[in-house]
């Protein structure tokens, strides 16, 4: 069942990427005026203040804590106090990361075309930084006047002020994450299973900080800069000691890829978001879980809190930002959740599990099948050189309206999907999408050149799929494949190299069809029984 819910949170991304971003009615002033800092002491009290609608792939909140950054297939500025949009930059298509300078004046942003920085709240471009394309993460140095970036396999500290490159700090593997420290003297980066510490003036490696099994998606210092937080594909978040280089403890509790990690201004509370579909509240001396916040039916993206401490900002790939407080009304009382919404409900799944690497899964509404979606490797062990290969088959059971599907597939960092089908939408992700009339099936190849060898990378497949018009009724699927890639052909136990025919490629699945129409006539009989 777990694997459902995720594949319904992945696919949902995908129809959502496109919509567009508005602030929502502002939330009541007086509720704003009265929140107070969250803490451990009231974690349990904390709920929602307010709801944006938007994919949000970063949030950033300005020094100051007057101005929210969201970076979704736009890059827009936002009113904190009104939740107003005032700008939108126009030129950040699909912004990988985002981050504010020390002083609020300059926001940076990376895309797949790079590096580049803007004036706030002007929005007017200020430099591009040139040779910084496959860029995943940025980050200003305390003082202002250095950029880090991780780009590609390496870590490059750039001068802000003109964008030349000051240092190449080679890591050994993809860098998804960097960060520096509040005194300005370390960068962590994360990125394939081990975070490192390396110092900021001299590029040399400090730490390695081993105990994730997968990748590394976020690090955060603590305020005082004594601890370091991750979040990993492995599930879960682990605390550092930044001086010795050593674990404090691992905080499990979340059942999904934890994407988000973010230190409260005091530094006692950690919260971390993940593809549970969930947002925790950690308690960073003991360890314990205070809260776990639930609201968000999509996987979760991204995490930060208010630079007062007040609010807790998360996005996710269900369309929605969510800001979260509590109120110092009576001292128990949470903030009403009806500002935006927070009703939202996901339909419930069916799965089936076949060979590994493969997922059945059919939605259903009141136990009557609508569709059925099968993702699966075709050619997961391949030789370097050669494509990965996945097929996904939709079948719209008849009697049903135009089904809407999108696909989002999402490699190893550095790697490309080559199907025609699929365009780059930026965030290491590529996209397609199609209609299929009822009682149709399809089939869509998805192809994918790696760039590395090993035994230990993953795929991440999303399918949001809707009928007719109705997109709030909206079904996520979401799924996660293994690969190997081999330095040359060798004898693998019931491996078989075959390719598919061309002409597969976008055909439609008669004989998958045939069964689901079957079906198909037993939904409209139980129906017409059911009326």
């Amino acid at each position: 069942m777990r694997e459902i819910a995720l594949i319904v949170g992945m696919l949902l991304a995908l129809v959502l990427a496109v919509m567009p971003v508005n602030a929502v009615a502002a939330a009541d002033r007086t509720s704003l005026q009265s929140l107070s800092v969250i803490s451990p002491g009231n974690a349990a009290d904390v709920s929602f203040l307010q709801l944006l609608e938007g994919n949000a792939r970063q949030i950033a909140w300005s020094p100051d804590g007057k101005l929210l950054a969201l970076a979704y297939s736009y890059t827009c500025l936002y009113d904190a106090e009104t939740f107003e949009q005032i700008y939108e930059f126009g030129d950040v298509v699909w912004a990988k990361d985002i981050a504010f300078s020390p002083d609020g004046t300059v926001l940076a942003s990376a895309t797949h075309e790079g590096v580049k920085l803007w004036d706030v709240p002007g929005g007017g471009e200020r430099l591009a930084v040139a040779g910084s394309e496959d860029t995943e993460s940025v980050a200003f140095s305390p003082d202002g006047t250095v950029l880090a970036t991780g780009t590609g396999q390496t870590v490059k500290l750039w001068d802000a002020e003109s964008g030349s490159e000051l240092r190449t700090i080679p890591v050994g593997g993809s860098v998804d994450t960097v960060v520096f420290s509040p005194d300005g003297q370390i960068i962590a980066s994360g990125g394939m299973r081990d975070v490192k510490l390396w110092n900021a003036t001299t590029g040399e490696e400090l730490h390695t900080l081993t105990g994730h099994s997968n990748w590394i998606k976020s690090v955060a210092f603590s305020p005082d800069g004594t601890v370091l937080a991750s979040g990993s594909v492995d599930e879960t978040v682990r605390l550092w000691d930044v001086a010795e280089g050593r674990q404090i403890r691992a905080l499990s509790g979340h059942t999904g890829h934890v994407e988000g990690v973010a230190f409260s201004p005091d530094g006692q509370l950690l919260a971390s978001i993940s593809w549970d579909l969930l947002l925790k509240l950690w308690d960073v001396e003991s360890g314990s879980e205070l809260h776990s916040l639930a609201g968000h039916t999509a996987w979760g993206a991204c995490v930060a809190f208010s630079p007062d401490g007040t609010i807790l900002a998360s996005g996710a790939y269900d369309g929605a930002v969510r800001l979260w407080g509590t109120t110092l009304d009576d001292g128990d009382s949470p903030l009403p959740t009806g500002i935006g919404g927070g009703d939202e409900t996901v339909q419930p799944t069916q799965t089936e599990p076949t060979t590994a690497g493969t997922t059945t899964t059919t939605a259903t509404t009141s136990n009557i099948p609508t569709a059925s979606v099968h993702l699966h490797g075709e050619k997961t062990d391949v030789v370097m050189g050669e494509e990965v290969l996945l097929k996904l088959s939709a079948v719209n059971i008849i009697g049903n309206p135009l089904m809407h599907v999108q696909v989002i597939i999402i490699p190893p960092s550095g790697w490309s999907v080559t199907s025609s089908e699929f365009a780059k939408s930026g965030a290491g992700q590529y996209t397609t999408t199609y209609d299929i009339e009822s009682g149709v099936g399809r089939d869509i190849e998805v192809r994918i050149m790696p760039n590395q060898i090993g035994d230990d990378f993953q795929v991440q497949g999303k399918i949001v799929y809707y009928f007719g018009d109705d997109s709030d009724a909206r079904e996520y699927h979401a799924l996660t494949l293994p690969i190997t890639v081999r330095a040359e052909a060798e004898n693998v136990p019931g491996a078989e190299r075959t390719e598919s025919s061309p002409e597969s490629k976008g055909s439609s699945t008669p004989g998958f069809a045939a069964v689901v129409t079957i079906i198909g006539l037993l939904a409209a009989y139980l129906r017409r029984k059911r009326a």
